[in-house]
Order: structure tokens, then C-alpha cells, then sequence
């Protein structure tokens, strides 16, 4: 009994527990079951959250690239079309027979456009052969370009910047400039979100100006990728906001019921807008498919479910990630691109105190050389090294971004000019040491920058405005790795060389630049003395202006070349008077800038010659006078030994000026046959024992190639004395006169032509 008893117990025991683990079971499995319905809640709550949260993500992200989008398009096309305007305004003051195919060449390739020509009515010069019979019938169609400026286009080929030329007698003139369709196309091509969305430029007619589809040609033709249909609702929708002149952003569907986006955004450029259409679920959609595909899974393991959303969380990051890679991320460097560093540079300062910011333009000066010598490749691992070093220097607060070929830009802290210094100078210390650049470093190659620093006084102020200020800064740097400040002194100095530029062509016509000449005289005595012309500016308005203040500017914007043909005809007019009165002439060196040798035309060797024989000017008494600047580029040297012949079999002189001070004088003299050269003044400012030294053997030297020679600056008896020594033929400088006008120099010379000096 007693057994049964405990038999009993632990059967109704067993009884008693079943219902309570049956109870737990299905308490649990109820449990469970809200546990895991509220997760799956939770989980499709987020999953709307987050798709919600990726579309105004999606949203926000295409207003922004498509502003900058705008703002890169309008800043090319309205540049473009300013540097028409300005050209056109500069050839209606230029003669005719300098509108050469040369000069539209080379106007055409410093203003990266395909070609220029100057169109009249019944003539056409063009830079180039870069013109096809649409834009011959583009011309015909387009009559009001000789009445006022604009920007035109032919469908999906070229982009048309014109501007009248004002001749005298309402000649109808027109310069035109021709842009291709891929400047453009490449700024929209980093808008097409890896190929699921489309960006075009349109009219307010609906016509397609830029797209890649060339069978787009209006807006009934766009779709957004290449296997969805055309959409006709999207094409009216469209033509009205358009109408109505929207900016923003607006949703519609297409026939499979899918959301789109439509961003419209005017351009600052005739009535054109850029039009970018994008599925609003580029991000969330590739972010939806896994999530419905872990749902199952969730209903077994709740860990499974976290591990998924934390792989979507990961995979939408580096979408997005990747989408601003292609949009922020420079090629080359991998480093921020100029899009970046502006959006970048924008919020840094919206909140930094007035005067705490700079921008740094960096120029490598002799980049050029890179490619050539060691090819593209290396070039870019060059360009990737400076960018790294430059990077290594920033704060956390600050940024840096090449921005096109070999350009850099910096945003730093301010506080002054001297620690602003100190910082780029062992940044360009840190660039040279080239500790991770073997090939450069192997050929003791060194770099030069030019450099402009803009202090950013009013932090509300554009970052690309900026950015051109500091540009424009480095453009007026006198030395090389020197930082130049723009400030009010030069803003001063940029609009005074403006007014000069436009004074340029009223001077030349009242003949306001006056020669003078300093003799140059001959130490044996035996010969008579000769000059050496040179050009000051009298003003009535301005007074003197010295050559230190205008030469730089002209041979920056290639005026130089027609002031150093005036020079030289004037030259030459004085020679022809002296004859004409019977009276002795006298030998004169006239000046060569570099700026002719830019076009790489021998045009300007044949005006020479022409003046040379206009006026009747016997052989041996015109002498040119080249810097050796002029040919410190090899393949120049074969066009300036051509030159030099050229001169040579009409009689007229060739001198080297500035000689043995450069790092290719003694090369020079192996390639070309110069007829004097003269001795850098330089080695007579500080003269010791190893200047007359150096000078007797370059004499010796010199005098062994039949070639005379001319030292420069000379002041002081002392060094007359030691140039006798040597055996020099000439002497140029205070010793024996300063630069005069022509009626003093006359006199001068009338006093000194025969005695002994």
C-alpha cells in the first residue's frame, strides 16, 4: 500500500506538472510569438523609418548635387561666354592684319574652347579646322549674332559662344567660340547616380540641349534608364513646371506605378534648366530586397534578425558611401575633388569667426616637364604625392582639394601673414624632401610653385569666389614658392592694370611711349659707340610710367609683341632721319620678349625685316636682343635657331642678353650662332676675385667663338678697368651714361663719337 501510495504521488505529481509545463509551453510559445510579432512590428516600423528617413536622404542628396551641378554648369558656360565678349571687344580695337588663324589659335587654347573664328559676311577666319557644315548652317540660321552677344548651341555637338565686333563704319563682324558637347557632359555624367538616373539640360520649350542619349531631342524622350519606357505624363508635367519658371524638387509615378524624383534647377544661362530624374528608391531599394528575404528567418532566430539588419544598416552606408565617392572623391589623388572641397570649405566657415580662414591657390610652375620626361602615369603619382603631403598638414578643421591638372587648393587657419608663411614654406620644404617619390628624387628634379592666399574677411562669402581670388593672387606673385596675399594694395594694382591695358591702344596712337637709349661703348676706342633702345611711357593724365609696372602686365596678355614692333620701327624711323640729314648712324639693340614665341608663328620675323627694309636700314646696324629666358624650353630651340638665321641673312645682328647667370647659357652658345653676348650684371653688383676670373674665361670663351661681348651695369672705374684687362669690347651702363631721350642721347653722342671714352 505503501508503494502504491508513492506510485500514486508521483503520478499525480507527474499529472499535477504536465499542465504547468503545458501551461509554460504554451505561455512561451505565446510569449515568444508577440515577443517575435513585436520585433517583426518593430523590425517593418524601422524598416518604414528607414526608408522614409533613405527617401528624404535620397531627396536632400539629389537637391545638393544637382545645385552644384547648376552652379558648375553656369560658371563654365558664362566664363566662356565672358572671355568671348572680352576678346571681341579687344579685336574691334585690334588692326586687321593682326587677326591672324595663329592669334584665334591661340586665344582658342588659352580659353580650353575648341575653336574661334572671326565671322563676317563674306570672309571667315577660323583658329582651326574644327568646324562642319551644321555650324555653316548655324550661321545661316543665326543672322542676330552680329547684333548682341549669346550663348547657342547645336544639338548635341557643340556649344556656340558669339559677340559682335564693333568696326568703324558698322561693319558687321562676329567672333565666335566653339565649346564641345563634353565639357558639359562629363559635369552631368557625375550626376547620372551609377546609371539609374539621368541629368539633361533643357529649354523652357521642352528641347533637349545636353544629353547622353543622342536621341533625345525633347523632353517626351527622356526616361530615366535604359529599359524604362518613355513617359509622356513625365514630358507635360515637366514643360509646365518649366512654365512657371519652379526650382525644386516634385514626385511623380510612372506606368509601373514606381516614385520618381524630379529635380528641376534653373541655370543662370539663357532660359535653360538642368533636369535630373532619379527613382526616389536608388538607395532604399537595394536596402528593401534583403529585408524581406531575412523576414522568414526572423520568425526563427531573433539574433538572425539583428545580424540582418546590421548587414543593412552596413550595405546602405556603403552605398551611399560609394555614391558620394563618385561625386566628391578625386581620381587621381583620392582625396576630395573641387566639388567637395567647396561643400567642405562652405561649413567650416558658415560658423568660423572673420579673418580665421584662408585660401591657398598652389601652381606647380614645371609640371609640365613631369609628363614629358617620365610620362602621364608618373605624372599622377606626382600630383597624388603632393596632395598626401599637403593632407598630412591639416587640422581637423581644415581641407585641401586638387582641383584641375597640376592646381591645389587649401583651406587653413589665419592668424597671421608670417605664420601663414612659415606653414607653406615647410609644406614646400616637407613636397621636396620627396621621401615616398624615389624616381623624382633620383633625378634631383625640384618644383616651383606660384602661390595666392586669399584671407576670407566675410565668412558668408563664396567659396569658388574665394577660391578665384586666391587664383588671382598667385597670378601677381613676382617670385616663385612666395606667398602673395590678395589685399586692397592689390586689388589697386589689379585695376591699375586694367586702366592700363585699356590706355594700351589710345597710347600707342598718340605715340605716349618714348625711346630712349643707353650708349654702349666700345673699350678700345677704335669704333664708335652704339645704344641700346629702350621704352618709357609719358602720360598726360598719369605721368611716367616705368617699364617695371606695364612690361610684366603686356607680356602676360601678349600686347608686348606690338610694343616691341613699335620699338622697333621707331628704331628704324631714326635711322632713316639721320640719313636723310646726312648725318652718321649708329648701331642699336632692340629687345625681344619671349610672348612671340608663344603661338610658335615666325610672323613677327617677318615684320622685322619688313621695317628693316621700309625704311632702308643699311646691314649690321639692327641688332635683336634675346633674353636667355627665351629658350630655356628645348624644343623651342630649333624655331629660335631658324629665327636667328633668318635674321642673320638680312642683315640684322642677334645678341644674348642676361648671359651666364641662367643654367643654359653654355648650351645656348653650342646650338646657336649669336653675334654678342652680353654679361649678366649680376657678377658686378658683389664682384671679388671669382667674378673676373669667371668673366675673362667666359671672354676668352667667347672671343674663341668669333663673338663679342657686352658687360652690362657697369658703374664704378674700378671695373672698367678690370674689363679692359680681360679684353671685353663693350661697356653698358652709369659709368658712361644712363638711359636718355633721343635728343639727349643725340648730343651725347655728337659729344663722344671721337674721342676716347
Amino acid at each position: 500500500m505503501k508503494e502504491k501510495a508513492v506510485k500514486n504521488k508521483n503520478i499525480t505529481s507527474s499529472e499535477d506538472i504536465f499542465p504547468i509545463e503545458t501551461s509554460f509551453n504554451k505561455k512561451g510559445v505565446f510569449f515568444i510569438s508577440c515577443a517575435l510579432l513585436c520585433i517583426i512590428l518593430l523590425f517593418f516600423g524601422n524598416t518604414m523609418y528607414m526608408k522614409q528617413k533613405l527617401i528624404g536622404e535620397t531627396r536632400r542628396y539629389v537637391a545638393d548635387v544637382s545645385t552644384h551641378a547648376v552652379a558648375n554648369v553656369s560658371y563654365i558656360l558664362k566664363e566662356n561666354h565672358l572671355c568671348i565678349e572680352e576678346m571681341a571687344d579687344t579685336f574691334s580695337r585690334m588692326p586687321e592684319f593682326l587677326l591672324t588663324e595663329e592669334l584665334l589659335k591661340r586665344k582658342a587654347d588659352t580659353w580650353n574652347l575648341d575653336g574661334l573664328a572671326v565671322i563676317h559676311p563674306d570672309d571667315i577666319k577660323f583658329s582651326k579646322p574644327v568646324f562642319c557644315e551644321l555650324f555653316y548652317e548655324w550661321i545661316k540660321d543665326h543672322p542676330e549674332m552680329y547684333e548682341k552677344t549669346f550663348i547657342s548651341y547645336i544639338p548635341n555637338h557643340k556649344i556656340i559662344f558669339s559677340s559682335p565686333i564693333q568696326k568703324p563704319g558698322n561693319e558687321k563682324t562676329v567672333l565666335v567660340g566653339v565649346k564641345n558637347y563634353s565639357t558639359v557632359e562629363k559635369l552631368l555624367a557625375n550626376t547620372d547616380f551609377q546609371g539609374r538616373g539621368q541629368s539633361l539640360i533643357v529649354n523652357k520649350e521642352g528641347e533637349v540641349i545636353f544629353s547622353s542619349e543622342e536621341e533625345q531631342k525633347s523632353i517626351y524622350d527622356v526616361h530615366i534608364t535604359k529599359e524604362s519606357p518613355k513617359d509622356e505624363c513625365l514630358g507635360n508635367l515637366v514643360l509646365e513646371k518649366l512654365e512657371e519658371d519652379y526650382q525644386g524638387i516634385f514626385e511623380i509615378k510612372d506606368r509601373k506605378n514606381s516614385r520618381i524624383l524630379v529635380s528641376v534647377r534653373l541655370l543662370d544661362v539663357n532660359d535653360w534648366a538642368l533636369l535630373t530624374v532619379v527613382p526616389q528608391d536608388i538607395i532604399s531599394k537595394t536596402s528593401i530586397r534583403p529585408v524581406i528575404y531575412f523576414i522568414s528567418i526572423i520568425l526563427f532566430s531573433a539574433c538572425v534578425f539583428i545580424i540582418v539588419l546590421r548587414y543593412i544598416y552596413k550595405s546602405q552606408k556603403k552605398m551611399i558611401c560609394q555614391l558620394k565617392d563618385f561625386a566628391f572623391v578625386d581620381p587621381i589623388t583620392s582625396g576630395a575633388n573641387s566639388l567637395a572641397f567647396q561643400m567642405e570649405g562652405k561649413k567650416l566657415i558658415a560658423e568660423a569667426e572673420p579673418c580665421s580662414y584662408a585660401i591657398v591657390f598652389f601652381n606647380i610652375v614645371n609640371f609640365k616637364q613631369v609628363n614629358e620626361r617620365w610620362g602621364i602615369t608618373e605624372g599622377n603619382k606626382v600630383l597624388k604625392y603632393i596632395y598626401c603631403n599637403m593632407e598630412e598638414i591639416l587640422a581637423l578643421d581644415e581641407c585641401a582639394a586638387r582641383s584641375e591638372i597640376d592646381h591645389y587648393f587649401l583651406l587653413l587657419h589665419y592668424t597671421s601673414e608670417e605664420e601663414m608663411k612659415i606653414r607653406i614654406t615647410d609644406l614646400i620644404d616637407k613636397i621636396g624632401s620627396f621621401p615616398t617619390c624615389s624616381i623624382i628624387k633620383d633625378a634631383k628634379f625640384s618644383f616651383d610653385f606660384s602661390i595666392g592666399i586669399y584671407v576670407i574677411g566675410d565668412m558668408t562669402e563664396e567659396i569658388r569666389s574665394c577660391q578665384g581670388k586666391a587664383r588671382r593672387a598667385a597670378g601677381f606673385g613676382q617670385r616663385k614658392n612666395t606667398c602673395t596675399f590678395y589685399d586692397n594694395s592689390l586689388v589697386r594694382k589689379e585695376l591699375y592694370y586694367k586702366q592700363l591695358s585699356e590706355m594700351f591702344e589710345a597710347a600707342l596712337e598718340k605715340e605716349e611711349f618714348e625711346i630712349y637709349l643707353q650708349p654702349k661703348v666700345y673699350l678700345n676706342g677704335k669704333k664708335q659707340p652704339a645704344a641700346e633702345a629702350l621704352i618709357r611711357w609719358k602720360n598726360e593724365r598719369e605721368g611716367m610710367i616705368y617699364p617695371s609696372d606695364f612690361i610684366p602686365l603686356f607680356e602676360k596678355n601678349g600686347m608686348i609683341c606690338r610694343l616691341d614692333l613699335y620699338v622697333f620701327e621707331h628704331v628704324c624711323k631714326l635711322m632713316d632721319l639721320r640719313k636723310k640729314e646726312k648725318k652718321e648712324i649708329f648701331p642699336v639693340s632692340v629687345n625681344l620678349s619671349r610672348a612671340h614665341l608663344k603661338t610658335g608663328s615666325m610672323e613677327f620675323v617677318d615684320h622685322i625685316i619688313a621695317l628693316k627694309e621700309k625704311y632702308h636700314i643699311p646691314d649690321g646696324i639692327l641688332e635683336i636682343e634675346m633674353t636667355e629666358s627665351i629658350m630655356i624650353e628645348d624644343h623651342q630651340l630649333p624655331a629660335i635657331k631658324k629665327m636667328i638665321d633668318t635674321f642673320h641673312e638680312n642683315g640684322i645682328l642677334c645678341s644674348l642678353d642676361d648671359f651666364g647667370y641662367g643654367f643654359s647659357s653654355l648650351g645656348i652658345l653650342k646650338v646657336l650662332d649669336m653675334d654678342v653676348i652680353k654679361l649678366d650684371r649680376k657678377f658686378f653688383m658683389e664682384e671679388n676675385e671669382k667674378t673676373w676670373f669667371i668673366v675673362s674665361n667666359f671672354i676668352e670663351l667667347a672671343h674663341g667663338l668669333g663673338i663679342k661681348t657686352v658687360a652690362e651695369g657697369i658703374e664704378y672705374e674700378d671695373q672698367v678697368r678690370h674689363l679692359k684687362e680681360a679684353d671685353c669690347d663693350m661697356i653698358q651702363g652709369y659709368f658712361y651714361g644712363k638711359p636718355m631721350p633721343l635728343s639727349e642721347f643725340i648730343l651725347w653722342y655728337e659729344k663722344n663719337r671721337g674721342g676716347d671714352l
